[in-house]
């Protein structure tokens, strides 16, 4: 967690309690990224500083994950199963590496978030939304709205009739999902648990998020 983590963390938190202790019934959830290119990144970087740590001269590039962490994460693999994965080829191996770098950086980061005394009611991982098919519901609802067409390949929503400043993509042309497109099945998920109100603390990266999730959800 970086200090922008821990700021959100902390007004999340804030917000929650007042609402509580305000008398109203609500549900605080951790939303895990846990799909994407950067997952592959973070598998891919364990996986190489594991096998620099057995001895093989590696060529880390320069768009993988450098931290330290990541070495330690390395070091906890080969501390138990050492060399098994040595002589495997990478396809075999990165599914291991991805969970087990995913589920170790999780753990630190509850850690954390406890000795901040914040505490989440439910951990929702967006791969999740891949699993039970929520993400493929989502862009089927919204082609049956008439809200999706395709063009040069890719697969958009018409954001911009609902005041966003343009059109967005869910679906690269390469069939690759979107950010935005699991933001949306999230977000539907998360009516269908029959939530009235959502409030969402997003990062400072995120502060171009709200005129295309204002406009999913009036679609």
């Amino acid at each position: 967690l970086h200090v922008g983590h821990g700021r959100g963390s902390a007004v999340g938190d804030a917000l929650a309690r007042i609402l509580k202790k305000s008398g109203y019934d609500l549900s605080t959830e951790y939303y895990i990224n846990d799909v994407g290119n950067q997952m592959n990144f973070l598998g891919r970087s364990t996986w190489l500083r594991y096998r620099e740590l057995l001895g093989e001269a590696i060529e880390f590039p320069d768009d993988h994950y450098r931290g330290e962490y990541i070495k330690d994460i390395a070091n906890e693999i080969v501390k138990q199963k050492g060399n098994e994965f040595l002589n495997k080829p990478e396809e075999e191996c990165l599914p291991f590496f991805r969970k087990f770098a995913k589920d170790n950086i999780l753990k630190g980061i509850q850690k954390d978030l406890t000795e901040f005394r914040v505490n989440f009611d439910n951990w929702f991982t967006e791969q999740s939304l891949y699993d039970d098919s929520s993400v493929e519901k989502a862009i089927k609802w919204l082609k049956g709205k008439g809200h999706i067409y395709e063009k040069d390949g890719a697969v958009w929503l018409k954001s911009s009739a609902f005041n966003d400043d343009k059109d967005r993509v869910i679906v690269k042309k390469t069939g690759e999902k979107t950010y935005f497109c699991s933001d949306i099945a999230y977000h539907q998920n998360k009516i269908n648990r029959g939530f009235k109100k959502i409030i969402n603390l997003m990062g400072a990266d995120h502060h171009g998020y709200v005129p295309r999730m204002e406009a999913v959800l009036e679609a």
